[in-house]
């Protein structure tokens, strides 16, 4: 491929992106609704208002990400460790925060790649929901049915016993026994 090829698909991209930006008023604000997607496949949105403090601008996701989180069952700052993850993400992208709302501060001459940081770190922030305990046992559970399965160890999964007392109790895996070898596993 040759440089000026190059040079007009990134053009053809950069129409792309401009063309998919819907502008909508927001008060003092106007909110970019962003191509880029979030883990729920919605389209991210950037608010841009005028700075009075600075003269420049406020670029802020209004608390978008982290409220999406917490109602998804992931308290970023409920958790030490999450909450930490969360400032290095922020750190790293040079923004902000204040209560639930992720934003920076741009003039005219970072603007752009102000914005840019800002709708990088919003999906890295999305990505801690990842993090959250739900979302990490299913992705342990799928390590240990992949362990299971490479070293030919037959398992049954998400079985349900009864036990004495009338109760129910679930276990994640039960290796059946074998005879004469091993009794039968409960995991």
């Amino acid at each position: 491929m040759k440089i000026e090829k190059a040079r007009d698909i990134i053009g053809g991209y950069a129409k792309w992106w401009s063309d998919s930006v819907e502008l909508h008023e927001a008060g003092e604000a106007v909110r970019l609704v962003c191509p880029m997607l979030d883990r729920n496949n919605d389209h991210m949105s950037i608010y841009l208002a005028d700075d009075p403090v600075t003269g420049g601008y406020v670029l802020t996701d209004l608390g978008e990400i982290s409220d999406d989180l917490d109602a998804s069952g992931c308290d970023v700052l409920g958790s030490t460790a999450r909450a930490k993850k969360l400032e290095q993400t922020l750190c790293g992208y040079g923004l902000k925060r204040k209560d639930s709302e992720i934003y920076a501060l741009a003039d005219e001459d970072n603007l752009f790649q102000r914005m840019n940081m800002l709708m990088q770190g919003m999906a890295s922030v999305d990505d801690l929901f990842y993090t959250a305990k739900d979302s990490v046992r299913q992705i342990f559970l799928e390590e240990v049915a992949e362990w299971l399965d490479a070293h030919e160890i037959r398992a049954t999964r998400n079985a349900i016993f009864t036990g004495r007392s009338g109760l129910d109790v679930k276990f994640d895996f039960v290796i059946p026994k074998t005879v004469g070898k091993a009794p039968e596993r409960l995991i």
